[in-house]
């Protein structure tokens, strides 16, 4: 990813870049290109096992159609049709909807909360929370994932240490989370605020967004590793 960054080459054979590699066996080899399709979303269903998620794979729904019928109480197959058919009269402001709802989507795909969101996208606070109200209502198993697995398992494990910050001695605490693998994902508290009874106080705590994202990135790439020895076969 770095000198040169091979992960964002350019699409559509447009980069001359690509041209520097070549197959190890000349002109009797081959170069190729693959890409796994909605790789971190296959990596989460195959975690979580939630049944609507793993539907919606199987079925290759149009995930971002899907949101946008959540959202709107619609049949799926209605906001589906006038998402894509150029000819409804509805269409533009369904494909605005659906052109819309893909950064909130990718913003709490990675762990982004409310405010997150809100940050991110430009919508408000309510706006998002609605967003990850009705995403938690598609895809239940995946919270309860979340929750039982990964956050429950980090928080039961910790283990606590001290560091000087100035003229203080702050304690903080980190924990893991193994994955079936075997890969150990270690995650330490931070600094954060919070407010009670109108008075605001420091406590710390683990960050739910890296706790949501990295499992998932991390064990996309192994996925990947798999699928490439497959492809080699």
């Amino acid at each position: 990813s770095n000198r040169p960054n091979a992960q964002n080459f350019p699409r559509g054979g447009t980069s001359t870049l690509k041209r520097l590699f070549t197959s190890r066996f000349g002109d009797d080899g081959y170069i190729m290109e693959a890409d796994y399709s909605a790789l971190e979303v296959v990596c989460l269903a195959a975690f979580s096992m939630d049944k609507n998620l793993i539907e919606a794979l199987m079925q290759g729904t149009d995930m971002h159609c899907m949101r946008v019928a959540g959202q709107l109480g619609e049949p799926y197959e209605d906001v589906l049709d006038k998402c894509k058919n150029e000819n409804h009269p509805e269409h533009e402001r369904y494909d605005q909807m659906r052109t819309d709802v893909k950064p909130k989507a990718f913003a709490y795909q990675y762990g982004a909360t409310a405010f997150g969101i809100a940050f991110a996208t430009g919508c408000t606070v309510e706006e998002a929370q609605e967003f990850i109200d009705a995403e938690r209502a598609l895809f239940p198993e995946v919270e309860e994932w979340y929750e039982g697995e990964v956050f429950a398992k980090v928080e039961s494990n910790t283990k606590r240490h001290k560091e000087q910050v100035g003229d203080f001695l702050r304690t903080y605490c980190t924990g893991t989370w193994q994955s079936t693998g075997g890969t150990t994902y270690e995650f330490r508290q931070f600094p954060k605020a919070v407010w009670e009874n109108g008075r605001r106080s420091e406590v710390m705590a683990f960050k739910p967004t890296q706790m949501r994202n990295y499992p998932i990135q991390g064990e996309s790439g192994f996925f990947v590793q798999g699928i490439s020895g497959a492809v080699f076969r």
